[in-house]
């Protein structure tokens, strides 16, 4: 499985993280930072001046720098550590791509599916939309991370039987957009419910679960409300259509 990292969110995490460690006194790997970049900068200026410069080339040379000093830092290995808790996306996933989000609404994860090169295999690729400041706290970081990637994974999963189109949610649209919100809730406490029993998400977050859960069916009772909660929250195994189901309840 590949990783593609956008080069600008590449630049900036190691900007903001070599500026930290500077600022807390560890001033070695700024100045070896601060030693390659500029010798970069040299380099560009004067192939610029005689030849007129390949901006293709120069961009590569940046972005190999600040791969270079990304996996330094540790974050690659973060990445990859995150990545072999889940063996679906081992399996199935050819390439994940992450790219810049500039905002925490922005946050999250796709799966892109297409035929590869026009013929029978699938081509699978995860998109992950992550702000560079995240990166910095490795506790937010960690808890993003999974959560997103329990999403893709579960789209693989055949067993979950993920389907895009829900179906039929509704005779007018703000029925479909309720059922789609249920949808929605249901599937994140799922997954946090399986993160909690496997030590990997604070227990507080089902809380944070359930208030969004009564929130989302409002017209239910508070008896049948907490029947849900604990039907999904101690689920050992769900599928798409059992999540379905529970939305259109």
């Amino acid at each position: 499985m590949h990783i593609e990292l956008d080069p600008q969110l590449l630049e900036e995490v190691v900007f903001l993280e070599i500026r930290r460690r500077e600022q807390s006194g560890d001033q070695a790997i700024y100045q070896d930072y601060r030693d390659r970049v500029d010798s970069l900068y040299d380099a560009v200026i004067g192939v610029d001046a005689l030849y007129g410069g390949d901006d293709e080339d120069r961009d590569i040379a940046f972005r190999d720098v600040h791969g270079e000093f990304f996996d330094r830092l540790g974050f690659g290995r973060m990445i990859r550590d995150l990545l072999d808790e889940f063996p679906l996306l081992q399996q199935h996933l050819d390439q994940i791509t992450c790219s810049k989000a500039v905002s925490r609404k922005q946050e999250g994860a796709d799966l892109f599916v297409r035929r590869h090169d026009g013929g029978g295999r699938l081509h699978r690729t995860a998109m992950l939309r992550l702000r560079a400041e995240i990166f910095l706290d490795a506790g937010q970081f960690h808890i993003l991370l999974r959560q997103e990637l329990y999403h893709v994974s579960d789209m693989l999963d055949p067993a979950f039987g993920y389907e895009p189109d829900l179906g039929d949610t509704g005779e007018s649209t703000a029925q479909e957009n309720l059922i789609r919100d249920r949808y929605r809730v249901l599937w994140e406490l799922y997954i946090d419910a399986r993160l909690v029993r496997a030590g990997r998400t604070p227990t507080a977050f089902l809380e944070r679960r359930q208030s969004l859960l009564r929130k989302a069916f409002e017209s239910v009772s508070d008896e049948n409300n907490s029947a849900i909660f604990k039907t999904v929250s101690n689920a050992e195994s769900l599928t798409h259509a059992d999540l379905l189901e529970l939305a259109k309840a």
